[in-house]
């Protein structure tokens, strides 16, 4: 995904937003999303553009980047790797991979 949900109210992004389940007044269920930061419960996100890969293209060319494949098709280096790593955000948590 190229785009960014976040909170039309208080402008957080989408690490503080909840989707959760609505019963209407028809009993039909729908989708609904709850910012913790502000409690506003929305029916829809608004969208904004991701920020641009911090990667260079020129590192990713050379690492077998293939645009159309949408992954490194050949090994990245350790210590290319770690120095990628290092520029992560500090005090983020980990995703399910146990690096992003």
């Amino acid at each position: 995904m190229d785009v960014h949900s976040y909170c039309v109210h208080c402008q957080k992004d989408a690490s503080h937003i909840t989707p959760m389940t609505q019963v209407d007044a028809q009993g039909q269920r729908c989708l609904r999303y709850l910012c913790q930061q502000c409690n506003l419960q929305s029916e829809h996100l608004p969208v904004r553009p991701l920020k641009p890969c911090p990667v260079p293209q020129a590192v990713l060319q050379v690492n077998g980047f293939d645009p159309q494949e949408r992954v490194l098709t050949r090994e990245l280096s350790r210590e290319d790797f770690d120095y990628w790593l290092g520029k992560l955000p500090a005090r983020k948590a980990s995703g399910a991979d146990l690096i992003t």
